[in-house]
């Protein structure tokens, strides 16, 4: 079985974007979340799908959900979701960790 796994900074990006849509409507970020799972399913079931972004990091792919672009990579066994960012945001020194 393939695993999904998803960085921390994954899964505060993915908190960020409910709260923030949850602010206006808590059902609709519940289910922007849903289809976020989705897409990570789909993703696992076909993990070289997503562009290439070996210019951000080497071995990341990004595939667009609505007005989200996701960024992973693939492993051996599954993916692991890196960070999930508005489309329009500053992409500089998304991936320059500590």
């Amino acid at each position: 079985m393939r695993k999904l796994r998803a960085s921390a900074r994954a899964q505060e990006d993915l908190l960020e974007i409910w709260e923030y849509h949850a602010h206006q409507n808590t059902e609709a970020a519940n289910r922007l979340l849903e289809l976020f799972r989705e897409k990570f399913e789909l993703l696992l079931d076909h993990p070289l799908i997503g562009r290439e972004r070996f210019d951000l990091l080497i071995g990341l792919r990004s595939f667009p959900m609505k007005k989200y672009v996701v960024f992973y990579q693939p492993l051996p066994d599954g993916i692991e979701i890196m960070r999930v960012r508005h489309g329009a945001s500053n992409l500089a020194g998304l991936f320059d960790w500590p």
